[in-house]
């Protein structure tokens, strides 16, 4: 019997594939700043969406959008991630950056969630 609660623990942690309808994550992750070009592709699915990843934890927003390619760090504990919605610096010599913005506040659950256009 000791062994149920431990058992229910792991089935729980080990559960924790985020899935959006419509959003291929792996499209997303495989496109590290957006140099294939493919993230663009998703965004529109990922915004109709955005009010399921409102609260999120760091942990899963990593989870289902892989590492940001820029993470920032502002005062009282916010922090935003960064994801290139289209090619950035790194791939290419566009002027042009769209940026999809992850807030996260103190307590490390999203807040906010934008894109940036230059």
């Amino acid at each position: 019997m000791k062994l149920l609660p431990i058992i229910l623990i792991i089935f729980l942690f080990g559960c924790n594939d985020i899935s959006i309808n419509d959003f291929d994550k792996e499209i997303w992750k495989n496109d590290k700043n957006a140099c294939k070009n493919q993230r663009a592709s998703q965004i529109d699915a990922l915004i109709a969406h955005k009010n399921l990843i409102l609260g999120f934890s760091q942990q899963e927003v990593v989870d289902l959008l892989g590492r940001p390619d820029k993470n920032e760090l502002y005062s009282r504990g916010q922090k935003f991630y960064l994801y290139s919605i289209l090619p950035n610096e790194f791939c290419s010599s566009s002027s042009s950056v769209k940026t999809l913005r992850i807030r996260f506040n103190a307590l490390n659950s999203v807040s906010e969630i934008t894109i940036d256009q230059n």
